[in-house]
């Protein structure tokens, strides 16, 4: 069984800076070559999911779900349940359609995917040919 933790962090926008500030962070990444955006800071991580919606409750703040001593699989997945990963976000709804993910490599979903079609197609070849007049 996973033991899923709650971390717990929040988002300064760049654009919330001063356009001095804005400036210097711009040249300095541009020098560094690195790409320059938002500042994610840290807070905390927790157990309690209640308490993780809680803080995430913030301005600005938010909630990751994940595994603790699990590593997730080096392919791109998803985890957990983001229907509150933002809750004062305005956009939050998106989330809420009762489904919850689960880990699945993308190329697992993509194989599936194709398994799908291809099964689709074969039924359509059947039905086709259920479709067609028999000669006695």
């Amino acid at each position: 069984m996973i033991t899923v933790v709650y971390f717990i962090g929040n988002r300064r926008l760049l654009s919330s800076q001063p356009w001095w500030r804005r400036w210097l962070i711009g040249c300095a990444c541009w020098l560094a070559g690195w790409t320059c955006g938002d500042e994610i800071h840290a807070n905390t991580i927790t157990f309690d999911k209640d308490r993780a919606i809680e803080l995430a409750s913030r301005d600005g703040w938010f909630k990751i779900e994940m595994p603790l001593d699990e590593p997730l699989p080096e392919d791109a997945v998803q985890f957990g349940d983001n229907s509150d990963q933002f809750p004062l976000s305005e956009k939050t709804y998106i989330y809420h359609r009762g489904d919850k993910l689960m880990v699945k490599p993308c190329a697992q979903i993509l194989a599936e995917q194709r398994g799908v079609e291809a099964l689709t197609a074969q039924v359509d070849r059947i039905r086709d040919k259920l479709r067609t007049p028999i000669a006695l």
